[in-house]
């Protein structure tokens, strides 16, 4: 007889139904955001659900034992989340090496491990991470709710102990009573932060701060609601499904989550305060099966995804998601959700398992950290790529492709890799005048100098291309825009006031000048590179000039064209080539590379995006005869026929590794065009 332990609740099919609404629209929204835009609220659904059953699992634990367990809660969470969690995480990281893009290992298992240790949500908050401008090289982007899931279950049961200890233990009333109240004050503070905190790390889409009120309000509702029904008037329960089904179509019309998930978390309010009446609308067997796989069926629609939109299009690729989703959701249900949720046998072997992973781990760590005197970081870094690098031979894509060493930013100055000479805040010196390491000296008679942020890094394959004897020197700084006397400052370090690292920017551009004047002493021509995402700093950051901040458009535009044309005017007797931006994309390149899709931006904004700069750039080389500007937007673009590719299937050109940072051989396309510039404006 199989070691089952008996489910000793009632089952309730409006919780069913309406948890297989939310992971049915969560689906639709991660196969087609443009078709359903609005089906990310289905996470929201699940939270609210969450918080009702998981309070009344907790209560009627308390009446059929006459007490409340913190060891047997915490258990019953571990082996309803983790085995299946877990099974998940190996199992897509395995099929990942064969069948993934190598090339985002490091991101792709970091995530996996943030998620096993339920803190996915915190990982991605670090990173800064945005849900909505996420691709598919995240196949495990979906495990953030369950870490803000995992985190409120850590702390919920500390305060039903609590509660229960302030109220005499079982005076039931007054027990309700002040977790109504406490519920309520939490449900408020935890929406002020989800509303008022919008742009900082308290409102953060994936903070669990400005969550929990979406699961505590599921716990508010079962307990003001427990034994009561509430019967809505059919145009009450007809006027909601419109409007559920109108945000989970048109959400792009609304445009605003601290609308959207309020009205959301109205709706399944109603239906899970309403019993049983909404369930006679949608009482079929096969969907409310969905909402007993639910978990698993979230769990695996989105790895399912990753892998079907690499290697599947069309009609193809949605049958098969839909097939593989099912089958691997209906066999985690029964062979791994159910099995170690209710053997004793099966959670003691999971736990031997676990336990054994974390001996072999911690001995393989110390092995090697004590032999190869490595840092954590370095260490896992160092066996990732050894990792990545053996399945280099098995995985598909790379065999097929080699996509890795394409979009890889794999270049080279004086024997070490570029990034030495990319400044960081952490990295810069100030008191380090002209780097060595980072000058390529071939002749004393030209020499390129390249300054700026990482938008002047991509172009060294360009100048280093060129046909010419020459001197190279490369000196960025991340982040950094080369303008003198503006402060680029982070909205949310302007609130806090942290100044000192975006001082650093301004340290380099000053420590550049000086630089540049120097080499005009020691090389005959002197050519400036500069480059710098302008147009990013002024739509996401805060700018400051002289101590004060620049809100209005039209003031920030004249302020960089005047500090530009300043320094012109320092720097007179310098050629400068000022670099005018590149097109950007909302997506990265790979699904384009592979099976022509989402290869374009769309061309007409973005000339938009790029036209005020381009002006401010044309007037500075028009006003100085020592200025020139080289536009690379319409080498890569074809304006002629209104469209602009990541990538040339014809010419089999690559031209960005991300959404704005070229390849080395898009930059080194551009390279003929470039000394074609060169020839006719500055190289006699």
């Amino acid at each position: 007889m199989k070691n089952y332990r008996i489910f000793e609740y009632s089952y309730q099919k409006h919780i069913d139904a309406i948890r297989a609404l939310a992971v049915f629209v969560v689906w639709l929204f991660h196969l087609n955001p443009n078709l359903f835009p609005g089906g990310y609220v289905g996470v929201d659904i699940f939270f609210v659900v969450s918080g009702y059953v998981i309070t009344l699992s907790i209560f009627r634990d308390i009446e059929k034992n006459n007490k409340f367990s913190l060891f047997e809660f915490y258990k019953k969470r571990f082996f309803r989340i983790f085995p299946a969690l877990f099974f998940l995480i190996i199992s897509t990281f395995i099929f990942y090496l064969f069948f993934g893009y190598l090339f985002e290992i490091n991101y792709v298992s970091k995530i996996g491990i943030a998620s096993l240790f339920g803190i996915s949500n915190i990982f991605y908050i670090y990173l800064k991470s945005d849900y909505f401008l996420e691709n598919e090289l995240n196949p495990f982007l979906h495990t953030w709710s369950l870490g803000v899931e995992e985190q409120f279950y850590f702390m919920y049961p500390l305060i039903i102990s609590s509660i229960l200890l302030l109220s005499s233990y079982f005076y039931k009333k007054k027990f309700k009573f002040l977790l109504i109240l406490i519920f309520t004050f939490l449900i408020m503070l935890s929406f002020l932060c989800f509303y008022l905190f919008k742009n900082t790390t308290l409102g953060n889409f994936y903070s669990p701060l400005s969550r929990f009120w979406e699961l505590f309000l599921g716990c508010l509702l079962y307990l003001v609601f427990e034994n009561k029904k509430i019967n809505f008037n059919k145009i009450i329960i007809f006027t909601i499904i419109i409007l559920f089904f109108f945000i989970i179509f048109f959400d792009d019309l609304i445009n605003n989550i601290y609308l959207t998930l309020p009205l959301v978390t109205i709706f399944a309010s109603i239906i899970l305060i309403s019993n049983k009446n909404i369930t006679n609308y949608i009482n079929n067997y096969y969907f409310l099966y969905l909402g007993k796989i639910s978990y698993s069926l979230y769990l695996w629609h989105l790895p399912v995804l990753y892998f079907t939109k690499i290697y599947l299009q069309g009609f193809i690729f949605l049958v098969a998601n839909i097939i593989i989703v099912l089958i691997l959701s209906i066999i985690s249900f029964h062979l791994v959700e159910k099995i170690f949720r209710y053997s004793r046998i099966a959670q003691r072997i999971f736990l031997l398992i676990i336990f054994g992973l974390f001996i072999f781990l911690s001995l393989f760590i110390i092995n090697v950290k004590v032999n190869q005197n490595l840092n954590f970081n370095n260490l896992y870094n160092n066996q990732l790529n050894n990792l990545s690098n053996f399945f280099k031979n098995y995985n598909i894509f790379e065999l097929n492709y080699n996509l890795s060493n394409r979009s890889k930013w794999d270049v080279s100055i004086n024997n070490q890799n570029i990034s030495k000479c990319e400044n960081s805040n952490s990295t810069f010196n100030i008191n380090r005048v002209i780097d060595q390491d980072c000058l390529i000296k071939n002749s004393n008679e030209k020499i390129f100098i390249i300054n700026g942020d990482s938008h002047a890094t991509h172009y060294f394959p360009m100048i280093n291309n060129l046909d010419l004897n020459k001197s190279i020197y490369l000196k960025t700084f991340e982040g950094c825009m080369f303008v003198p006397n503006i402060f680029v400052i982070g909205k949310e370090n302007y609130k806090k006031k942290i100044f000192k690292n975006f001082y650093k920017c301004q340290e380099y551009v000053t420590q550049q000048i000086t630089n540049i004047k120097n080499m005009d002493t020691q090389f005959k021509d002197v050519y400036l590179i500069l480059s710098s995402r302008y147009i990013a700093y002024i739509n996401q950051f805060l700018l400051m000039n002289k101590n004060k901040v620049i809100f209005d458009n039209d003031k920030i535009y004249e302020v960089i064209f005047n500090s530009l044309n300043e320094l012109m005017y320092e720097l007179k007797n310098i050629k400068i080539i000022l670099i005018s931006p590149l097109p950007e994309f909302n997506h990265y390149p790979y699904s384009c590379f592979l099976n022509k899709k989402m290869c374009k931006n769309d061309l007409i904004y973005d000339l938009k995006r790029v036209e005020r700069l381009y002006k401010v750039l044309a007037k500075i080389s028009s006003i100085h005869n020592n200025v020139y500007l080289f536009n690379p937007y319409n080498k890569i673009c074809n304006l002629d026929k209104s469209f602009c590719s990541m990538y040339d299937s014809q010419k089999d050109i690559l031209f960005f590794k991300d959404t704005d940072h070229l390849t080395v051989e898009g930059s080194s396309f551009l390279t003929k065009y470039f000394e074609l510039f060169l020839d006719k404006n500055l190289i006699n």
